[in-house]
């Protein structure tokens, strides 16, 4: 059965140019005996693995039950699971169909099935890592997160946003798990800011990369007008055997349009391109209290400290999100949990476009202001704020493994500026 025979058998031909690529090489891979993750006690466990309440069985398996005697959609399925894990290069499946002709309502349920199929996946992939099942289970939790996105985009229907599903491939791929309330990704670090510290003080400064664009207020634009990068300025870093001078970046996300210059004698970089960092993910769903969060960042330090004491990490980073974003604390109430995490962090600042984010706001794509819901306090927050003509924009932030524990009682803000350096 080819691609084009396939879709066209439920309705899907439409989205051919989508679904063909690796065709031929996910259907060599496939079993003989069907879709192993369709199996009924696969499903179930799966379930069970990755947080879904029992209750949900009932379309799951009615829907597993119906693709595994559809051989399209099985082959369909197959196809769609290879492509998110085991394709030579990542590939998206945003644009495939829902397949209402054959699935009706429960077209979701099929791209469901194949993000619970990632359980014997990321099992055989952190016993190879020796990380504990209990950190497994919680790292099995993502499709569930997806899932409660889809229902807000879907109120009542089970499923995943196509535009998700391709991220669960990192997870069986590289160092990628859940400790609490974030996500940590082990890699080598690979943004444009780096990060010093005071040999004998420990105070702590980020600087930007040299030729960075900033617009005159300390921000990075992505797409900005000729105006508004004739009014900005570029940062210079500058580094000798000697001393390094450089852009500086406060700990509340801006840019400062000056320079310091700092001795290599008294001060250390602790962060560069390729270090190691733990790249925070923050999965959808639960609050972001200041004590979920700080837990989670203190359990991150000293887990991967003891499991993989050969990849040091520099930093515990989010390189991008609009969840840093430091215009938050202009609009948003001083003890919004956000807010609170924001001030414990060093916040930077990072190339912006404008809607950076609002899908995970409002679930549109595109986002429409006319039309976004106005139904939680966040939503509102964020639109009164566009409302008003002001810039929406993401920021990075990073944390040093030491100074986790001193999270919620002290911050970088309160030991700014760093000493002698005329800030």
């Amino acid at each position: 059965m080819t691609a084009e025979q396939a879709l066209a058998a439920v309705g899907g031909l439409p989205a051919l140019e989508h679904v063909a690529p690796y065709w031929d090489e996910s259907m060599a891979a496939m079993p003989s005996g069907g879709v192993p993750f369709l199996d009924s006690e696969a499903v179930r466990s799966n379930r069970e693995w990755c947080g879904f309440p029992a209750a949900v069985d009932t379309v799951l398996l009615a829907t597993a039950a119906r693709i595994r005697e559809n051989p399209a959609l099985s082959a369909l399925i197959w196809h769609c699971a290879w492509r998110v894990y085991d394709a030579p290069e990542a590939g998206s499946v945003g644009k495939w169909p829902l397949f209402p002709q054959t699935l009706g309502a429960d077209g979701g349920v099929f791209y469901l099935l194949v993000g619970l199929s990632i359980v014997p996946r990321l099992r055989a992939h952190h016993g190879r890592l020796g990380i504990p099942e209990d950190v497994t289970r919680e790292t099995c939790q993502q499709p569930r997160c997806f899932c409660g996105n889809y229902d807000r985009q879907h109120p009542g229907a089970l499923g995943i946003p196509l535009n998700q599903l391709g991220w669960l491939r990192h997870y069986t791929r590289e160092v990628y798990l859940r400790l609490g309330r974030f996500e940590y990704w082990l890699r080598p670090f690979a943004g444009a800011v780096q990060v010093f510290r005071h040999c004998d003080t420990g105070e702590v400064i980020a600087l930007a990369e040299n030729g960075a664009r900033f617009d005159r207020d300390g921000y990075q634009p992505r797409d900005a007008d000729p105006a508004t990068l004739a009014a900005g300025w570029q940062s210079v870093l500058t580094l000798s055997r000697g001393s390094v001078t450089g852009t500086p970046l406060a700990p509340w996300g801006k840019a400062l349009r000056q320079s310091v210059t700092l001795s290599r004698t008294d001060w250390k970089r602790i962060l560069g391109r390729g270090d190691w960092i733990l790249q925070i993910h923050i999965p959808a769903g639960g609050a972001m209290t200041r004590d979920d969060v700080n837990h989670s960042l203190r359990r991150a330090a000293e887990f991967f400290a003891s499991h993989f004491p050969d990849k040091p990490v520099a930093t515990i980073q989010c390189t991008g999100s609009w969840i840093y974003n430091p215009d938050l604390e202009r609009f948003l109430p001083a003890d919004a949990n956000l807010v609170l995490h924001l001030r414990d962090v060093y916040l930077y600042p990072i190339a912006s476009g404008g809607t950076d984010g609002l899908w995970f706001i409002f679930f549109q794509d595109p986002f429409d202001p006319a039309s976004a819901p106005r139904d939680t306090r966040l939503q509102r927050a964020v639109l009164d704020w566009l409302g008003a003509g002001n810039t929406w924009r993401a920021g990075g932030m990073f944390v040093l493994p030491e100074h986790v524990r001193r999270l919620g009682t002290t911050s970088y803000r309160d030991r700014w500026p760093p000493q002698g350096l005329g800030l």
